[in-house]
């Protein structure tokens, strides 16, 4: 085997592309979820799957697809030695996209907000998921876990009936999301 072959019959500079390439692709496969991430974890929504994610990231994602099986011979010329790995990838490029609509409609929604900020006191229905998340007992509605940024040692100590309290906005695009939080021991 020569060295400049992988195992599979690939040469290096097919497996990985130039420099450049292999950069770009790091940055794009790193950012994009990292991104969406970010804003997930900033922004968080009252509403654990609000629609207009779904309604905004889907088609995003279906477009994406479409062009990434269209250009698949000049997006992985070795795809026709590997197929299924030709096709996953499609697919995992085209969800990159939809990351980033996720993260811009979490960023929009909050900075675009222009609504008073509202505060719901509520009470802890339940502990403290890995330091991120509590139920909590919104009036009137169901319980939902809602994931905060709790400080370790206060979520270690959450009890259920421990109260909440919650600002949250209603947001540019509909999507209810929660701008702070203070929590305490006991109601």
């Amino acid at each position: 085997m020569d060295q400049s072959q992988t195992p599979y019959g690939f040469t290096r500079r097919e497996y990985f592309g130039t420099p450049a390439e292999l950069t770009i692709s790091l940055v794009a496969f790193l950012g994009a979820p990292l991104f969406g991430l970010y804003a997930l974890d900033k922004y968080t929504t009252l509403d654990p799957n609000p629609r207009l994610l779904f309604v905004v990231s889907i088609p995003v994602v279906a477009v994406a697809w479409m062009f990434c099986i269209l250009r698949r011979r000049a997006l992985m010329p070795w795809g026709e030695r590997a197929p299924f790995l030709m096709w996953g990838a499609t697919l995992a490029l085209a969800v990159l996209p939809g990351m980033v609509a996720v993260g811009v409609l979490l960023i929009a929604n909050a900075t675009l907000d222009r609504s008073a900020p509202t505060e719901i006191r509520s009470y802890i229905t339940g502990a403290c998921y890995g330091g991120k998340a509590v139920s909590v007992a919104l009036s009137g509605q169901a319980v939902w876990s809602v994931p905060l940024k709790i400080p370790i040692h206060e979520c270690l100590t959450a009890n259920a009936g421990d109260s909440i309290r919650l600002t949250i906005r209603a947001g540019a695009l509909g999507m209810t999301w929660v701008e702070s939080h203070s929590f305490s021991m006991g109601r």
